[in-house]
């Protein structure tokens, strides 16, 4: 049987369907009913093991429909602290607000590696950008430079490359230029 990991975060919530160490089907819901979406996941199969992360306290009127839709339960919220370490978990274990977004974050990571295999890693003129990007994104939380070079990579073909870049990525090199521009004057 699955388990079932839900990370609820300020600004979305992430769900991830586990069987033992293997992630399976992922999914992300942005809106104000995280509860409802969450037993919406549990409707077709029930988890054998569901753990709740939460940077918000879970009501107590929340747990009992989440309980009943699980084999086990385990909420980590700063609602759940006190019970957690009363359970004999010691207290680095159990809820850490800073911590709550760790499992959030692992998810998305994979799912940003899966679309890697789309690259065409033999191009070079696409296998470079998509390189740097992926090693610049988590050490400078953009895109900017990636983009430039991918633009740059494709005009240094000639018209064969520049008929290959989108007007979108075109308007998005312009102003990444202009604010790379902007920033280092």
């Amino acid at each position: 049987m699955s388990n079932l990991l839900v990370e609820i975060g300020n600004t979305a919530l992430k769900a991830a369907w586990s069987d033992r160490m293997t992630l399976g089907k992922t999914f992300r819901y942005q809106g104000e009913k995280h509860m409802d979406f969450i037993l919406s996941l549990t409707r077709r199969e029930k988890p054998a093991v569901m753990v709740v992360s939460s940077v918000y306290p879970v009501s107590e009127q929340d747990v009992a429909p989440l309980r009943e839709s699980c084999g086990n339960l385990l909420i980590l919220d700063s609602n759940n602290r006190e019970r957690l370490i009363g359970k004999g978990l010691p207290p680095y274990i159990s809820y850490d607000p800073a911590a709550a977004t760790g499992p959030a974050l692992v998810i998305v990571g994979i799912m940003m590696l899966t679309n890697t295999t789309s690259v065409d890693w033999g191009d070079y003129t696409e296998a470079i950008p998509a390189f740097i990007t992926m090693l610049l994104m988590p050490l400078s939380y953009g895109i900017m430079l990636g983009l430039i070079m991918y633009v740059l990579m494709k005009v240094s073909l000639g018209m064969k490359g520049i008929r290959q870049i989108s007007p979108t990525v075109w308007t998005l090199f312009v102003v990444f230029v202009l604010r790379y521009i902007q920033n280092s004057l």
